[in-house]
């Protein structure tokens, strides 16, 4: 069965491999000796017609017998097109004494139905319907200068990220911009502009209660007592003077 290797991109350079054995010993691998570039041939659609460039033949890849590479270069002429199947063969080598005849491989150029692209690709709901509706929408409007209602639609809408950002510089929506003029308004919040006044108002504060303390300790330092206004505890003597004459028992008798 000849191997289909795949749908591949317009341009693109396709490789395939493949091997040769010994018609005794199929274990055996065993080299092309004469297969050239020229011994290659590429059918498109099924027709006799060939292509005339792009094909080369790379006998034991990498030094390794009986494994060889073709490279068929799709860009080398305009008969390798996309919507088209391929069949590569060679023709007229020798392979263990036996000329041989054989189709290697068949690929496709961009001839695949992919769902999922022709989903992303189609008008109505997919990649061109995306596009044409962020085209529809109005440059102008991104600049504040159009109606509210136009704003407003925006809201709905992907907005391209070079428009927003493109000559203009940073440009801010009228109802972005509303929110914000909203939030440095609300009196309820505290404001960055409001933080120098409110230490103004700390720091008087703080002034105050410096010279109130300064006050009451000159006050306390008033207080100091001397040796003579000291008033002894001592409850056997007043101002110094014992209330007993002998400290036997006799009576003061205030001398």
């Amino acid at each position: 069965m000849i191997p289909y290797i795949g749908d591949f991109a317009e341009d693109a350079t396709v490789y395939h491999y493949f091997n040769t054995f010994d018609s005794n010993d199929p274990s055996n691998s065993v080299t092309i000796t004469n297969l050239a570039s020229t011994d290659l041939h590429v059918h498109k659609d099924g027709s006799a017609t060939q292509a005339t460039a792009g094909e080369t033949i790379t006998l034991d890849f990498d030094s390794i017998t009986g494994t060889h590479l073709v490279t068929i270069d799709t860009s080398s002429e305009p008969y390798y097109a996309i919507g088209s199947d391929y069949m590569v063969r060679m023709e007229g080598t020798t392979i263990d004494g036996g000329t041989v005849n054989a189709a290697l491989f068949t690929f496709s150029i961009e001839n695949r139905y992919n769902a999922a692209a022709d989903d992303l690709a189609n008008a109505t709901d997919g990649l061109t319907a995306i596009k044409a509706s962020v085209d529809a929408i109005p440059t102008t409007a991104m600049r504040g200068t159009d109606s509210a209602a136009t704003a407003a639609a925006l809201s709905t809408a992907q907005l391209d990220l070079d428009t927003i950002t493109g000559a203009s510089g940073v440009i801010l929506l009228t109802a972005t911009q509303a929110s914000i003029d909203a939030i440095e308004a609300d009196t309820n919040e505290l404001q960055v502009d409001d933080i120098p006044g409110k230490l103004v108002t700390l720091d008087a504060v703080v002034d105050t209660v410096k010279v109130d303390t300064a006050a009451i300790k000159a006050k306390t330092d008033s207080l100091a007592f001397t040796e003579a206004g000291y008033v002894d505890a001592n409850t056997l003597k007043i101002n110094g003077a014992s209330l007993v004459g002998d400290g036997n028992g006799t009576p003061w008798d205030g001398a």
